[in-house]
């Protein structure tokens, strides 16, 4: 298959998935919401340097994303969904690098067409490629920059060292200095992965990165500077130190323990760990002592020292890891395209099973849950989902024909499918814990009214996109909101409780399911302070008891 050929089927394979994701979920509380939230009040505000977040400065992320949305937005009109569409478009432009990567490093072998499809093919890349979250960017830029830096030694140009700038300026304003941990290691081990131990002529290189770091100051202090000038002291401070240093040191919601990433490698890693092809292919590779070429020393400079620096970074979450994995695509590429690794259909048995026993476990979920335990949706899974499961799995073991690159791309196109069924099976009935568009509308509508609204503690931007909220909530707690009631006796307040919605005896004005087992509810503050006061009587009986 020519590369043309080879990049319609990447996009047809990403466009389905867009498609699919586009049609069967909303935007997922409360990541996606909260990103889009910020966008939206970014768009009414029109500041385009300070992100709001119900009308505070927002300094967890850089601006990229939002700026992108806007451009979507001033095109298109605000909608749900172009900021979707975003994720898409660079995970197909990092599918691409990734191409042009494998070409340079071995461009006598299919290595380039079998890596784009096997990075498609991991799990988590095809999810976040239609999921708004930053990450999708960040590999697009950690790729460019990657591929810059590779073209700047391989040639000995500097031109290449701008194309690096570029990239980790704007890998900077799309998820911040972490795009320097993704890439600097190549630049420190360039020795090891190089064709010729001696080929760095080390004066240039440092002029050349010199150069990058220049222009990628001039783009990333381009907005900091009049960002923070306008944000305010506190803005900058957390800005700069907080959503980085203090991330990296002490994260105060991801420290997670230095093994995590192992533990979570498997599914980092789906399906490709499970797929007999790999284990044979490296298999072979350990067993050769010639067998390390410069192609597979710049991947394991780029994988190794990475997996290394995030073991010790405080924060962790699995998709961190999402810029890596092109690294390891092209790692197995390189070994899947040596002629003695022919395959065979019985490589695919453990992926067969695999899929067979997600089969049964989603089948089973109605049956292991009471209607009265969390999470309530399960019961609307249907037990005929096992019918896709069941056909994924033949498909891929029984209608495989060719060598290795259509595996490849069977399994990638596996992936897809999974994800697909995926949105059937789990997001479209767990939509109603976690579609918020009717609570958005009924909050729009109190707002269209001029009545106070505030919102029991912190607000994530849950609802603001979703209904196109003009102004910001109070924000109180359980020790403000008797103060804020006294203060709107005619107000109205959003809060959450952890009973079955429809449960409760008190009156509320609106309720719905939010997420598994909680229940988000709209309450006069007359009806509030009835509410308190029951809740007030249920603690003093329950230690009267004990």
């Amino acid at each position: 298959m020519s590369q043309t050929r080879n990049n319609l089927l990447l996009l047809l394979f990403l466009a389905i998935l867009a498609v699919v994701s586009l049609l069967t979920r909303n935007l997922i509380p409360v990541d996606e919401t909260r990103y889009t939230t910020v966008a939206w009040e970014m768009w009414l505000r029109g500041d385009f340097l300070v992100p709001h977040l119900n009308g505070e400065p927002y300094s967890h992320k850089p601006p990229l994303l939002f700026w992108l949305i806007q451009l979507g937005w001033k095109l298109f009109g605000v909608n749900e969904w172009w900021p979707r569409l975003i994720p898409f478009i660079f995970s197909f432009g990092a599918l691409l690098l990734v191409q042009q990567l494998g070409r340079r490093l071995w461009p006598a072998t299919e290595a380039s067409l079998m890596a784009s499809f096997i990075t498609l093919g991991f799990t988590l890349w095809a999810f976040f490629s239609t999921t708004v979250m930053f990450d999708m960017l960040l590999a697009f830029f950690v790729l460019l920059a990657i591929y810059g830096i590779f073209q700047a030694f391989s040639e000995h140009s500097s031109r290449w060292w701008l194309l690096v700038g570029l990239a980790w300026g704007l890998g900077v304003l799309s998820k911040g200095p972490v795009i320097f941990v993704h890439t600097l290691p190549l630049l420190f081990f360039a020795r090891y992965w190089l064709p010729s131990r001696t080929a760095v002529t080390w004066k240039p290189v440092i002029a050349g990165i010199l150069i990058a770091l220049f222009i990628a100051s001039i783009i990333i202090f381009a907005w900091v500077i009049p960002a923070t000038a306008r944000g305010g002291e506190e803005y900058a401070q957390s800005l700069l130190f907080g959503q980085n240093v203090q991330r990296a040191l002490k994260a105060p919601n991801d420290a997670l323990a230095w093994w995590y990433y192992i533990a979570f490698m498997p599914f980092i890693l789906f399906p490709w760990a499970y797929w007999g092809g790999n284990w044979k292919a490296l298999k072979s590779n350990v067993s050769s002592t010639n067998d390390i070429d410069h192609g597979r020393r710049f991947c394991l400079a780029w994988i190794i020292p990475v997996l290394l620096l995030f073991t010790f970074i405080s924060g962790k979450k699995v998709h961190y890891l999402l810029p890596v994995l092109p690294a390891v695509a092209l790692y197995l590429s390189s070994l899947l395209t040596k002629k003695e690794h022919h395959g065979s259909n019985r490589e695919m048995w453990p992926l067969t099973a695999i899929y067979l026993a997600i089969a049964v476990i989603i089948g089973s979920l109605p049956f292991l849950y009471s209607p009265d335990d969390p999470p309530y949706w399960v019961h609307n899974i249907s037990i005929y989902t096992v019918i896709p499961f069941l056909a994924l799995a033949i498909a891929g073991q029984f209608f495989v024909r060719g060598g290795q690159l259509n595996r490849v791309r069977m399994i990638s196109l596996q992936t897809v499918i999974l994800i697909i069924i995926a949105h059937f099976t789990i997001f479209i009935p767990a939509s109603q814990g976690y579609d918020l568009r009717s609570i958005a509308i009924e909050i729009a509508r109190l707002q269209e009214q001029d009545l106070s609204i505030a919102h029991n503690g912190k607000y994530r931007g849950e609802y603001h996109l979703l209904g196109r909220l003009k102004k910001p909530f109070d924000i109180v707690y359980d020790h403000t909101e008797q103060e804020w009631m006294n203060k709107y006796p005619d107000g109205y307040i959003i809060g959450y409780r952890y009973e079955q919605c429809g449960e409760q005896q008190e009156p509320v004005e609106y309720q719905r399911l939010f997420r598994n087992g909680q229940c988000v509810t709209i309450r006069t503050s007359a009806q509030q302070k009835v509410f308190l006061e029951n809740r007030n009587k249920e603690k003093k009986g329950q230690k009267t008891n004990d």
